[in-house]
């Protein structure tokens, strides 16, 4: 079983995510983070999942309690994930992010396309755009860390 841990798991594309996982025979979601409804049960932030995770908690998000974790979703707000990419990264953790953060593979384009300069541009090559209709044998060959 692959263990999960899943940032912004309170916010609706985390929900989504969870109930994908939900019905995935391979993946568990082992920690749950979300920063505005940290203390609370899963179920009450996302009703349609109270069956499926009736015990789970939202946590806030600590780097030290990714030990054991296989897998790391980001499910965050544009701008929030490339503030905690090298963190999970430097821990040997594949990193998977939902959002836009590293879709682009250059800080210049980054820059133009966003209005701003991007909070860790050395990881910007290091992420494969993960639309196969696109990317799919840089999708086959990424790094898994």
């Amino acid at each position: 079983m692959i263990r999960t841990a899943i940032l912004g798991a309170s916010g609706y594309v985390g929900g989504e995510l969870l109930r994908l996982i939900a019905a995935h025979p391979d993946l568990t979601p082992a920690r749950l983070f979300g920063e505005s409804r940290a203390g609370q049960k899963l179920g009450a932030v996302h009703p349609h999942l109270a069956a499926a995770y009736s015990d789970r908690v939202i946590e806030r998000f600590d780097a030290a309690m990714l030990d054991g974790i296989d897998l790391v979703f980001a499910a965050l707000p544009h701008g929030h994930s490339q503030k905690l990419a090298a963190v999970i990264l430097d821990g040997g953790i594949p990193f998977v992010d939902l959002g836009a953060d590293f879709r682009l593979d250059d800080a210049a384009t980054y820059d133009r396309w966003y209005g701003h300069a991007h909070e860790a541009p050395e990881l910007l090559g290091s992420f494969v755009y993960g639309i196969p209709e696109f990317n799919r044998e840089a999708i086959r060959s990424a790094s898994s860390s």
